[in-house]
C-alpha cells in the first residue's frame, strides 16, 4: 500500500515518499519510525486482538483542481494538478499514463522508499555488492523483461537516482521514448552495460540533431555530408571510365541475368591495366562507403552513452539555475525532447544533394 499523503496517527503529518515508515503487524497502522518509537509502539494496542483493522482516513487531496478545468489531471500519487498532456507529475515524478508503477510492482513494500535498503519492517529486493540498492539485475524484472508497455519510465522508480539525477527528472527531459532510454541509462550507470542504438546507426548525425545534441550532431552531420558529397562527385567522375570498360567486358545494363563470373574477371583485368591514378579514382567511392559504415557503427555504439551524458549535464544545470519547480519543468520542456524540424531539414538537404549529382 502507498502511504504517501496519509497522516501519521501520532504527529498528524502526511507521509512523504522517502519517509521511514513502520507498520504495526497487528492492525496495519503506519507510523514515522521516530513517532512509533516515541509512542512506545502502536497507539491502538488496546484494540489489538479484536476485529479492528486500521484503515486510512478520508481526507482531502493535498492539491485541488479548479472546478470545471478539463485541461488538468490530478496525480494519482500526490494529487498535484498537471496539464492534461503531461506524461509525468511535475511535483513527484509519478507517471501519469498507464497503470503500472513502482508502487504497484513486486519491489514495493509498505513504508519503503524507492531504492532504499530494507529493514525489519520494510524489505526490498535482494541486495548484494553486484546488485546495489536491491534493484532488479541487468536484463529484466521478475517474470520477464522490463515492462516498457505499461510504464513511461520503463519500470524505473521516478525517485531512483541515476548519477545523482532522479529518473523522473530525466524522463521530463528526454520526453520522447522514455521507456527505452530510462532503463538503458540505469543499466549504463549501475552495470556498465550499453545497448546498440540503431536510430543513431541508421541516421548518423541526423539522430544527434534530432535529440538536440547540436554540437556533436553538427560534427557528425558535417562529416557525413562531406563524405556523401565526395561519394557522389567521385562516382560522377568514375562513370565515364567505367562505361567503356563494361562494354569491353561484355556487360550490359539491360542484361536480365546480371554479371557473370567471367565478366567480373574480365572487368577486373581491364581495371588493373589502367594507370594507377585511374585505379585509385575507381576505388575511392568504395573506400568512402567503408569510412561511412565505420562512422555509422561508431555512432551506434556511443549514441546512448553520449545522450546519457548530455541529459545528465542538462538536467543538473537546470536544477542549479531554476529558482523553483515550475521554472525547472518549463526548461525541461524547452531544452529537452526532440527537434524534428532540424533533423528533417538535414535529411532533405542530403536528398537534394543526391538528386543533383544523379541528374
Amino acid at each position: 500500500m502507498n502511504y504517501t499523503g496519509i497522516q501519521c496517527p501520532v504527529c498528524g503529518k502526511a507521509f512523504k515518499p522517502n519517509d521511514d515508515i513502520v507498520v504495526c503487524p497487528d492492525c496495519g497502522a503506519p507510523y514515522h519510525r521516530e513517532c512509533f518509537e516515541k509512542a512506545g509502539g502502536c497507539i491502538f494496542t488496546d484494540r489489538h486482538g479484536t476485529s479492528f483493522t486500521w484503515t486510512p482516513p478520508r481526507q482531502k487531496p493535498p492539491y485541488a483542481e479548479a472546478p470545471g478545468n478539463s485541461n488538468m489531471k490530478r496525480c494519482p500519487r500526490c494529487g498535484a494538478p498537471n496539464p492534461k498532456t503531461a506524461l509525468f507529475c511535475s511535483h513527484c515524478g509519478q507517471p501519469l499514463t498507464g497503470n503500472r508503477s513502482y508502487y504497484g510492482s513486486p519491489y514495493y513494500r509498505p513504508g519503503q522508499a524507492p531504492g532504499s535498503q530494507g529493514g525489519p519492517s520494510q524489505q526490498g529486493g535482494p541486495s548484494s555488492p553486484q546488485n546495489p540498492g536491491g534493484y532488479p539485475p541487468y536484463g529484466g524484472y521478475p517474470g520477464g523483461p522490463v515492462p516498457f508497455g505499461f510504464d513511461p519510465l520503463g519500470g524505473i522508480p521516478p525517485t531512483q537516482e541515476i548519477d545523482g539525477v532522479p529518473a523522473g527528472d530525466l524522463a521530463k527531459f528526454v520526453q520522447s521514448n522514455t521507456p527505452y532510454y530510462l532503463p538503458v541509462f540505469r543499466n549504463l550507470k549501475l552495470f556498465g552495460k550499453g545497448r546498440f542504438n540503431f536510430s543513431s546507426f541508421f541516421f548518423t548525425g541526423i539522430w544527434l540533431l534530432y535529440r538536440k545534441q547540436y554540437r556533436l550532431g553538427a560534427i557528425f552531420a558535417a562529416v557525413m555530408g562531406t563524405l556523401s558529397t565526395l561519394y557522389f562527385y567521385l562516382s560522377y567522375l568514375c562513370y565515364p571510365i567505367y562505361l567503356p570498360l563494361m562494354e569491353q567486358a561484355g556487360i550490359s545494363s539491360a542484361s536480365p541475368y546480371g554479371i557473370s563470373g567471367q565478366q567480373w574477371i574480365r572487368l577486373s583485368e581491364l581495371i588493373y591495366s589502367l594507370p594507377v591514378r585511374q585505379q585509385m579514382l575507381l576505388m575511392s567511392p568504395g573506400l568512402i562507403l567503408l569510412i561511412r559504415l565505420v562512422l555509422m557503427i561508431i555512432c551506434g555504439f556511443i549514441g546512448n552513452r553520449t545522450y546519457l551524458k548530455f541529459s545528465l549535464e542538462k538536467v543538473k544545470r537546470i536544477r542549479r539555475e531554476a529558482p523553483d519547480e515550475e521554472s525547472a519543468n518549463a526548461r525541461f520542456r524547452e531544452e529537452g525532447g526532440v527537434n524534428t524540424a532540424v533533423a528533417v531539414l538535414f535529411g532533405i538537404c542530403l536528398l537534394i544533394l543526391s538528386f543533383f549529382f544523379f541528374e
